[in-house]
Protein backbone atom coordinates (compact mmCIF):
# COMPACT_ATOMS: atom_id res chain seq x y z
CA UNK A 1 0.00 0.00 0.00
CA UNK A 2 1.37 3.40 -0.97
CA UNK A 3 0.50 6.47 0.87
CA UNK A 4 0.82 10.05 -0.79
CA UNK A 5 3.06 12.70 0.95
CA UNK A 6 1.07 15.77 1.53
CA UNK A 7 0.87 18.28 -0.97
CA UNK A 8 2.31 21.88 0.25
CA UNK A 9 0.84 25.16 -1.24
CA UNK A 10 2.29 27.26 -2.25
CA UNK A 11 1.51 30.89 -0.91
CA UNK A 12 -1.40 32.81 -2.87
CA UNK A 13 -0.01 34.99 -6.15
CA UNK A 14 -0.68 38.59 -6.83
CA UNK A 15 -2.93 37.33 -9.53
CA UNK A 16 -4.95 35.16 -7.75
CA UNK A 17 -5.19 37.90 -4.87
CA UNK A 18 -6.25 39.92 -7.57
CA UNK A 19 -8.89 37.71 -8.91
CA UNK A 20 -10.24 37.48 -5.22
CA UNK A 21 -10.53 41.38 -4.76
CA UNK A 22 -12.52 41.27 -8.28
CA UNK A 23 -14.82 38.79 -7.44
CA UNK A 24 -14.22 36.47 -10.02
CA UNK A 25 -13.40 32.64 -9.38
CA UNK A 26 -9.63 31.60 -11.32
CA UNK A 27 -9.15 28.25 -12.78
CA UNK A 28 -10.93 25.21 -10.12
CA UNK A 29 -8.38 23.97 -8.15
CA UNK A 30 -9.06 20.25 -10.08
CA UNK A 31 -7.59 22.35 -13.41
CA UNK A 32 -4.51 23.41 -11.60
CA UNK A 33 -3.27 20.00 -10.02
CA UNK A 34 -4.14 18.39 -12.99
CA UNK A 35 -7.53 15.49 -12.55
CA UNK A 36 -5.45 12.93 -11.63
CA UNK A 37 -7.25 13.24 -7.70
CA UNK A 38 -10.86 13.33 -9.38
CA UNK A 39 -12.61 10.70 -7.17
CA UNK A 40 -14.82 10.39 -10.21
CA UNK A 41 -11.98 9.62 -13.06
CA UNK A 42 -11.11 6.66 -10.60
CA UNK A 43 -14.62 4.64 -12.18
CA UNK A 44 -14.66 2.14 -14.21
CA UNK A 45 -16.50 2.30 -17.96
CA UNK A 46 -18.95 0.02 -16.24
CA UNK A 47 -19.71 2.44 -13.55
CA UNK A 48 -20.36 5.12 -15.72
CA UNK A 49 -22.35 3.42 -18.28
CA UNK A 50 -24.22 1.64 -15.87
CA UNK A 51 -25.72 4.94 -13.86
CA UNK A 52 -26.01 6.80 -17.74
CA UNK A 53 -28.40 3.30 -18.67
CA UNK A 54 -30.70 3.62 -15.96
CA UNK A 55 -31.54 7.36 -16.09
CA UNK A 56 -34.51 7.46 -13.22
CA UNK A 57 -31.04 7.39 -10.81
CA UNK A 58 -29.25 10.58 -12.84
CA UNK A 59 -32.92 12.23 -12.49
CA UNK A 60 -32.97 11.05 -8.86
CA UNK A 61 -30.08 13.02 -8.54
CA UNK A 62 -30.77 15.95 -10.49
CA UNK A 63 -33.67 16.56 -8.45
CA UNK A 64 -32.05 15.40 -4.73
CA UNK A 65 -29.74 18.53 -5.60
CA UNK A 66 -31.95 20.77 -6.69
CA UNK A 67 -34.08 19.89 -3.32
CA UNK A 68 -31.11 20.00 -0.84
CA UNK A 69 -29.69 23.31 -1.72
CA UNK A 70 -33.06 24.46 -1.36
CA UNK A 71 -34.15 22.92 1.94
CA UNK A 72 -31.60 22.32 3.16
CA UNK A 73 -28.75 24.53 2.73
CA UNK A 74 -30.97 27.44 2.14
CA UNK A 75 -29.75 28.24 -1.09
CA UNK A 76 -33.10 29.16 -3.77
CA UNK A 77 -31.23 29.71 -7.04
CA UNK A 78 -31.66 26.17 -8.54
CA UNK A 79 -34.83 25.53 -7.23
CA UNK A 80 -36.24 28.76 -8.78
CA UNK A 81 -34.23 28.02 -12.06
CA UNK A 82 -35.57 24.62 -12.25
CA UNK A 83 -39.55 25.72 -11.16
CA UNK A 84 -38.86 28.85 -13.92
CA UNK A 85 -37.46 25.73 -16.59
CA UNK A 86 -40.18 23.43 -15.63
CA UNK A 87 -43.03 25.98 -16.35
CA UNK A 88 -42.01 27.36 -19.32
CA UNK A 89 -41.04 23.70 -20.87
CA UNK A 90 -44.89 23.40 -20.20
CA UNK A 91 -46.02 26.06 -22.11
CA UNK A 92 -44.04 25.20 -24.76
CA UNK A 93 -44.40 21.51 -24.51
CA UNK A 94 -48.41 22.09 -24.69
CA UNK A 95 -47.51 25.10 -28.12
CA UNK A 96 -45.38 22.90 -29.89
CA UNK A 97 -46.75 19.16 -30.15
CA UNK A 98 -44.35 17.45 -32.29
CA UNK A 99 -44.43 14.24 -33.33
CA UNK A 100 -42.60 11.27 -31.85
CA UNK A 101 -39.13 10.74 -33.22
CA UNK A 102 -39.15 7.36 -35.61
CA UNK A 103 -38.34 4.54 -33.63
CA UNK A 104 -39.20 6.61 -30.29
CA UNK A 105 -37.94 4.26 -27.36
CA UNK A 106 -40.35 5.86 -24.01
CA UNK A 107 -39.52 5.50 -20.67
CA UNK A 108 -41.63 4.64 -17.78
CA UNK A 109 -40.62 8.18 -16.43
CA UNK A 110 -42.67 10.02 -19.62
CA UNK A 111 -45.11 12.10 -18.38
CA UNK A 112 -47.83 12.87 -19.16
CA UNK A 113 -48.38 8.79 -19.60
CA UNK A 114 -49.44 7.48 -23.33
CA UNK A 115 -49.22 11.29 -24.53
CA UNK A 116 -44.87 11.64 -24.38
CA UNK A 117 -44.99 14.14 -27.91
CA UNK A 118 -46.68 16.82 -24.84
CA UNK A 119 -43.25 17.17 -23.08
CA UNK A 120 -41.00 16.34 -26.42
CA UNK A 121 -39.75 20.09 -26.41
CA UNK A 122 -37.39 20.71 -25.21
CA UNK A 123 -35.12 18.00 -22.90
CA UNK A 124 -35.88 18.46 -19.43
CA UNK A 125 -33.28 16.36 -18.23
CA UNK A 126 -30.46 18.67 -20.10
CA UNK A 127 -31.63 21.50 -18.96
CA UNK A 128 -31.98 20.09 -15.13
CA UNK A 129 -28.82 18.37 -15.08
CA UNK A 130 -27.56 22.00 -16.51
CA UNK A 131 -29.04 24.13 -13.63
CA UNK A 132 -27.33 21.55 -11.18
CA UNK A 133 -24.45 22.09 -12.48
CA UNK A 134 -24.25 25.37 -12.72
CA UNK A 135 -24.71 25.49 -8.79
CA UNK A 136 -22.38 22.88 -7.70
CA UNK A 137 -19.95 25.47 -10.08
CA UNK A 138 -21.07 28.68 -8.35
CA UNK A 139 -20.25 27.12 -4.59
CA UNK A 140 -16.82 25.49 -5.90
CA UNK A 141 -18.12 21.90 -5.60
CA UNK A 142 -15.96 20.95 -8.68
CA UNK A 143 -16.00 17.05 -9.05
CA UNK A 144 -19.60 16.57 -8.48
CA UNK A 145 -20.01 19.42 -11.17
CA UNK A 146 -18.11 17.53 -13.71
CA UNK A 147 -19.17 13.88 -12.69
CA UNK A 148 -22.97 15.32 -13.23
CA UNK A 149 -21.52 17.55 -16.94
CA UNK A 150 -20.33 13.91 -17.80
CA UNK A 151 -23.41 12.23 -16.54
CA UNK A 152 -24.87 15.04 -19.26
CA UNK A 153 -23.15 13.95 -21.90
CA UNK A 154 -23.95 10.42 -21.57
CA UNK A 155 -27.60 10.92 -21.50
CA UNK A 156 -27.39 12.99 -24.17
CA UNK A 157 -26.11 10.18 -26.47
CA UNK A 158 -28.86 7.83 -24.44
CA UNK A 159 -31.77 10.16 -25.60
CA UNK A 160 -30.68 10.46 -28.81
CA UNK A 161 -29.75 6.58 -29.33
CA UNK A 162 -33.00 5.84 -27.93
CA UNK A 163 -34.31 8.50 -29.92
CA UNK A 164 -36.04 9.93 -26.58
CA UNK A 165 -35.40 13.69 -28.36
CA UNK A 166 -35.23 15.28 -31.54
CA UNK A 167 -31.17 17.08 -31.38
CA UNK A 168 -32.93 20.32 -31.24
CA UNK A 169 -34.74 19.65 -28.17
CA UNK A 170 -30.96 18.65 -26.43
CA UNK A 171 -29.81 21.74 -27.98
CA UNK A 172 -32.36 24.21 -26.72
CA UNK A 173 -32.02 22.10 -22.99
CA UNK A 174 -28.59 23.14 -23.07
CA UNK A 175 -29.56 26.64 -23.41
CA UNK A 176 -32.64 26.48 -21.55
CA UNK A 177 -30.44 25.44 -18.32
CA UNK A 178 -28.14 28.11 -18.82
CA UNK A 179 -31.20 30.77 -19.13
CA UNK A 180 -33.10 29.75 -16.28
CA UNK A 181 -29.91 29.53 -14.30
CA UNK A 182 -28.99 33.06 -15.08
CA UNK A 183 -32.60 34.83 -14.89
CA UNK A 184 -33.37 32.99 -11.11
CA UNK A 185 -29.81 34.64 -10.64
CA UNK A 186 -31.21 37.95 -12.02
CA UNK A 187 -34.61 37.35 -9.99
CA UNK A 188 -32.97 36.90 -6.70
CA UNK A 189 -30.57 39.73 -6.90
CA UNK A 190 -33.69 42.08 -8.09
CA UNK A 191 -36.44 40.52 -5.22
CA UNK A 192 -34.04 40.38 -2.27
CA UNK A 193 -30.49 41.92 -2.90
CA UNK A 194 -28.79 38.16 -3.21
CA UNK A 195 -26.29 36.99 -5.59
Amino acid sequence: MVVAAPRRRSPPSRKSAALRAMDVNPAPASFRRGLANAHFLKWSASDVIGIARNHKVFVGMQTGYILWSWLIEGRSRATIAALFMFTCRGILGYATQLPLPEGYLGSGVDFPVGNASFFLFYSGHVAAAVIASLDMKRVQRWELAYLFDLLNVLQVMRLLATRGHYTIDLAVGLGAGILFDSLAGKYLKLRYDIK
